[in-house]
């Protein structure tokens, strides 16, 4: 029995003993100050409908392949650059992109012929400051500056047709709806 008691009363001992220095460690964070960081960016650029007729309108696509840490914040300055088909060249933007580094505008192409597409990401900083899991954190990233690949953009003389759309059913609805 005094067996017993004694492996129960050190055991508690030890347990507690434990506990007491962790408590007593001081904490400490691994970060001082704010983390800096270099980050490459790629820069994209897409078109629909891709051929398109002339005088039809076209969604450009574009922004880059990195995201915002929160959706009110966007990259800045971005541009897309239009070679038309005879050789002139006309730049649209500045845009800003949404949180998720994409953003997009509509085009309407004037003449028969290929355009291209190409957009630029000038290089810019973006700053975050929040609460990690240990406190404050403040990170400071560097995106370099980049330009999408180039996209041919098709424009021919014949309108190429919208999606057709589908009507709204004339009896009662059933599930699944399409």
């Amino acid at each position: 029995m005094i067996n017993r008691k004694s492996t129960v009363l050190i055991a508690l001992f030890t347990i507690l003993t434990m506990i007491a220095a962790l408590i007593a460690l001081p904490t400490s964070h691994a970060q001082f100050g704010p983390q800096i960081n270099t980050m490459t960016s790629y820069a994209f650029v897409g078109a629909r409908p891709n051929p398109v007729g002339v005088g039809q309108s076209v969604l450009i696509h574009f922004g880059i392949t990195a995201a915002t840490q929160n959706a009110t914040e966007s990259f800045k300055g971005l541009t897309v650059r239009v070679t038309k088909p005879d050789n002139t060249t006309e730049t649209i933007g500045p845009f800003n992109t949404d949180s998720t580094g994409g953003s997009g505008t509509q085009y309407t192409p004037t003449m028969v012929g290929n355009y291209i597409l190409q957009t630029h990401f000038p290089a810019q900083w973006y700053n975050y400051s929040g609460v990690g899991l240990f406190g404050p954190v403040n990170i400071n990233t560097y995106y370099s500056a980049s330009d999408s690949d180039k996209l041919t953009l098709i424009v021919q003389e014949e309108q190429v047709p919208a999606y057709p759309g589908v009507p709204l059913p004339s009896e009662y609805w059933t599930r699944p709806i399409d």
